[in-house]
């Protein structure tokens, strides 16, 4: 499966993007007519990274303000310790029906907390299916809004984090989370 297909936009849609910055880079999101369909996080250039994802797509984008994108809006501020719970309106794309109920599962995550991946799985319905949830982290579009940061290893480890462990470990002291 490639980058693009586990996301996708009608044709000629126009899609929104919006940068972020943050304090280990920035976080670029992309938005379409049915919801949040991409977030990027990076130390570097992440609106870059979404416009060569896009490239395959056959949509416009558009670059907008954090105040025309509800959701980079609240993502500057969940970075500045203001916003806890996000309220938006997601695009699962083609996902698989086991990747939504994992997903779905992910989200009833609280701020602060944390998973094993082996727990996400049986919350799931899946409970021998730790190693498939953590490809479905691995694969999640929607990182610090579905909040595949706050899973970790069956031993209290960190686990991996797509962004890359820096990143995991500011995300776990923003929110509070003891680090390993």
């Amino acid at each position: 499966m490639t980058e693009n297909s586990r996301w996708c936009a009608a044709p000629g849609e126009t899609l929104d993007l919006a940068v972020v910055r943050a304090p280990f880079g920035s976080v670029a999101t992309l938005e379409g007519a049915r919801g949040l369909l991409r977030v990027v996080v990076s130390r570097g250039d992440a609106a870059e990274v979404l416009r060569r994802e896009a490239s395959a797509l056959v949509a416009r984008i558009r670059t907008v303000t954090i105040r025309q994108s509800p959701a980079a809006l609240q993502l500057r501020e969940y970075l500045a310790g203001t916003r806890r719970v996000f309220r938006l309106r997601l695009d699962f794309g083609k996902l698989s029906p086991f990747s939504r109920r994992v997903l779905r599962e992910l989200a009833r995550v609280p701020y602060g907390r944390t998973v094993s991946y082996g727990e996400l799985a049986a919350r799931a319905e899946s409970p021998r299916a730790a190693r498939a949830v953590g490809r479905v982290m691995h694969d999640n579009c929607l990182p610090i809004v579905l909040g595949c940061h706050r899973v970790i290893a069956a031993d209290g480890g960190l686990g991996g984090y797509g962004g890359g462990l820096e990143i995991k470990r500011w995300l776990f002291t923003r929110e509070g989370i003891p680090l390993p």
